[in-house]
């Protein structure tokens, strides 16, 4: 558990739950952390949120940030959407080259975009021309640490109600 001021600090899966419930996030996001099935869980339910099922294929774009260069991510980015709320560019693994460059074009991205860096590990925060402290410059990085086993719990437990499913407390702390 993460603590701030001496006080506990939220998980970021709580936080980017409320976050997406109450629409209350910039249009310009980092998901990282040691717990990649929550990043994993972060994205989707950003894609769902802002993306319409019928037409996925065409408003949600996910890049391999190895591979991609800046010029393939803005045009991505520029791209209007068909039918969602917003176009989703997912781009993960992405190393800024011109940092100071990419920090002015975050601050100016199109409000149809959310534009999601996904970083594998713990974010670096170290490096004032690092991908996390351009995107907390420009909107907001979720870090997900590990959970402890009353958050862990939490968590499965509201995913499997989201699905139908009801289990016992003996059964949920066995398959943790």
């Amino acid at each position: 558990m993460a603590y701030q001021n001496g006080a506990k600090k939220e998980h970021a899966f709580v936080t980017i739950g409320r976050d997406v419930k109450e629409d209350g996030y910039p249009n310009l996001l980092l998901l990282c952390g040691e717990e990649s099935y929550l990043v994993k869980w972060a994205l989707d339910l950003l894609v769902s949120k802002n993306v319409e099922p019928a037409v996925r294929m065409m408003d949600y774009s996910l890049l391999d940030g190895k591979e991609t260069t800046w010029n393939e991510i803005r045009n991505q980015c520029e791209t209007l959407p068909m039918l969602s709320e917003r176009r989703v560019v997912a781009v993960s693994e992405f190393s800024p080259g011109q940092p100071k460059e990419m920090l002015e074009e975050f601050l100016q991205l199109p409000k149809h975009t959310l534009l999601i860096f996904i970083q594998e590990g713990p974010c670096d925060r170290s490096k004032k021309s690092g991908l996390a402290a351009m995107v907390g410059a420009a909107g907001r990085v979720y870090e997900f640490e590990s959970l402890d086993e009353s958050q862990l719990k939490a968590f499965i437990q509201k995913r499997l109600k989201s699905s139908g499913v009801a289990v016992k407390p003996s059964v949920l702390s066995y398959l943790i």
